[in-house]
């Protein structure tokens, strides 16, 4: 194994890990301090949260409705969004150069398509669950 591809294999290893992070990190936790729990409805619809994210989810149009001016929720997006860039640009570029592509482009490929199906499915899991709250984190509101 070369070292371009320790090192493409690596930085698609931590894609991964940021995305699975980045998911777990907005998920809620829950007050147990407190004996009643003050919920408060976003105006944000779980419908549209989840028709966003299952026809534009690569482009982060699920996080960026989501948002309501968050930083974390915003940056999250731009990394999904270039992750799905990456994917993107490297089918066209393994498109290019024909039967006799390089190797690494298609693990690049491979990783950013297996890094984003697993953020997909976790982000429509998570919406169609109820625990995927707004920016300011606000359950979202009913279907």
């Amino acid at each position: 194994m070369t070292s371009q591809t320790t090192t493409i294999l690596a930085v698609g290893l931590c894609a991964l890990v940021f995305a699975v992070l980045s998911t777990a990190a907005t998920i809620p936790a829950s007050d147990a301090s407190s004996g009643s729990q003050n919920v408060t409805i976003s105006d944000k619809s779980k419908t549209t949260a989840f028709c966003l994210s299952f026809f534009m989810g690569g482009f982060a149009a699920d996080w960026w409705y989501l948002a309501l001016g968050n930083g974390g929720y915003i940056g999250i997006g731009f990394v999904k969004f270039l992750i799905t860039l990456v994917q993107i640009i490297g089918s066209c570029v393994k498109k290019a150069q024909g039967d006799e592509s390089k190797p690494p482009c298609i693990i690049v490929v491979g990783i950013c398509t297996l890094v984003m199906m697993v953020w997909w499915l976790a982000d429509w899991a998570r919406i169609l669950a109820g625990s995927f709250p707004d920016g300011d984190g606000n359950e979202l509101g009913g279907w």
